[in-house]
């Protein structure tokens, strides 16, 4: 639901069927903001993609949001102590991550 949204707002958007399969999308293309879950299909999750991506130097600087219907403070702590940029809650309106996602994305440089 979330990346048709992003789709129709003029975003690009992959979608991974893993963590596995995200993190190697994020090293090959470099997406400018990952958003994950916690909880993923497979043996790697959210948090781990995340410490994964922020410890690669290609990766690093690549904004990740946790997106997650955990909402307990030592959750939103877990996610920031593996390196997330920022944690939204489910449920979540779309224009609310598409907002976020602005907020991160890096700025031109000129």
């Amino acid at each position: 639901m979330y990346a048709e949204w992003l789709r129709q707002q003029g975003c690009c958007t992959l979608q991974a069927e893993n963590a596995a399969d995200a993190y190697r999308m994020a090293v090959e293309l470099t997406p400018e903001v990952v958003v994950t879950d916690v909880r993923l299909v497979g043996g790697e999750d959210g948090l781990t993609l995340t410490r994964r991506l922020k410890q690669d130097s290609h990766t690093r600087d690549v904004a990740v949001v946790v997106l997650s219907g955990y909402v307990f403070t030592t959750d939103d702590d877990a996610a920031r102590r593996a390196g997330c940029d920022l944690v939204l809650h489910k449920p979540c309106l779309p224009d609310a991550l598409g907002h976020a996602i602005d907020e991160l994305k890096p700025r031109p440089r000129f």
